[in-house]
């Protein structure tokens, strides 16, 4: 495969005064670590073998037909059977519904959520409230990530002990760095030597993906195309200071992975990044986001996600009891729910477009 160089500029690596470029390579819920569960201080979720026991029992199977005592499945004939029964434990009108499809057939089973102190994120209502959090690494309090409260007792989103990340998060990321084009983010005048000084942020997306060290990580100094499709296109003001990039409140809007979250539409998103000297970032990206998405993510898996641990149904109503931004006008129930996402990122060169083309004009300069 050959580029014709002639439709892209080649940026270099940033010197003073010049822009610096990362490609984001890990996007995932934040959540804190707690040695001593004291953020579950009630237990917590139950597990995939008493998600399935429960769903056989509400629907008058009896469990040791199907699961032996570890709640795993006997045959593979009882364990399509076993789907068949979990999918379809929803009840509408009498009648079996598909639990994944219309959660709100079945019960609230009040999964537990988190109740920690400290959270990553930040304060996006403006307000201090008892409730929420405090960030462990800024101190800032009244920090608001309720999507993180969700999933914090649940075996398969849970923090794990750092370095590591939830399951959920660790499959993820994985995924996300193997086949999809990371984002990228362009700090417009990084200098070592300053500190203090304003900054032009611009959040993008790539039309590569990523080339792998030797550890498995993405590659430094490699070098992407910059997707010019203005739909994709951040821009944000920003500050450094003590080699920490702090952004504005602004609005953020990225492509998705089709198969798991299509689109990502943030408000009142805003940035915190630390640039290390050895070519990576680190950070939290917090703001507000519609729901129902993050449940979609779950749902289209139905049994697959369930059979790993978590329970989709619960899932729903716990996300539709904790949002807390953007009441919808007419109901006033509340369309949004507060998020932080720890980001991680390593220096790369771009290729931009030397014009406004297409996405579709920048793919067509490969020759194949």
């Amino acid at each position: 495969m050959i580029l014709f160089v002639s439709a892209f500029a080649l940026v270099s690596p940033a010197c003073a005064n010049e822009a610096a470029y990362f490609a984001i390579t890990r996007f995932w819920v934040a959540g804190v670590y707690y040695a001593h569960n004291e953020d579950c201080p009630t237990g917590k979720n139950l597990h995939e073998g008493e998600i399935a026991k429960r769903a056989l029992i509400e629907t008058g199977h009896d469990p040791n037909e199907f699961l032996d005592r570890d709640g795993a499945s006997y045959s593979q004939e009882k364990d399509a059977q076993l789907m068949q029964i979990i999918t379809f434990r929803g009840r509408i009108d009498g009648k079996p519904a598909n639990a994944y499809a219309f959660p709100e057939s079945v019960s609230d089973p009040h999964i537990k959520t988190g109740s920690g102190k400290y959270g990553y994120g930040f304060n996006l209502d403006g307000k201090t409230k008892s409730s929420d959090f405090i960030d462990p690494e800024t101190g800032e309090r009244g920090v608001d990530n309720n999507l993180y409260r969700v999933y914090a007792c649940n075996s398969h989103t849970r923090q794990l002990p750092p370095p590591q990340q939830s399951v959920a998060a660790d499959f993820g990321s994985e995924a996300y760095l193997s086949s999809y084009p990371p984002y990228i983010l362009e700090i417009s005048s990084l200098d070592e030597k300053r500190d203090d000084y304003d900054v032009t942020v611009t959040i993008s997306m790539s039309l590569d993906t990523v080339v792998r060290d030797a550890s498995g990580e993405a590659a430094q100094e490699q070098t992407l195309r910059v997707d010019p499709d203005p739909r994709w296109q951040n821009v944000v003001h920003g500050k450094m200071k003590n080699g920490v990039l702090t952004t504005d409140v602004f609005d953020l809007n990225l492509p998705g992975n089709p198969e798991w979250f299509p689109e990502y539409h943030f408000k009142q998103a805003r940035l915190r990044l630390r640039v290390l000297p050895e070519g990576k970032a680190t950070g939290i990206l917090g703001g507000y986001h519609d729901w129902l998405p993050f449940y979609r993510q779950m749902a289209i898996r139905g049994t697959q996600w369930e059979l790993i641990g978590d329970d989709v149904p619960g899932t729903y109503y716990a996300l539709k009891r904790l949002a807390d931004g953007y009441p919808d006008p007419g109901s006033g129930e509340m369309t949004a729910i507060s998020s932080a996402f720890a980001v991680k990122a390593v220096r790369v060169l771009i290729q931009k477009p030397k014009d406004t083309s297409s996405r579709e004009e920048a793919q067509d300069e490969l020759v194949h």
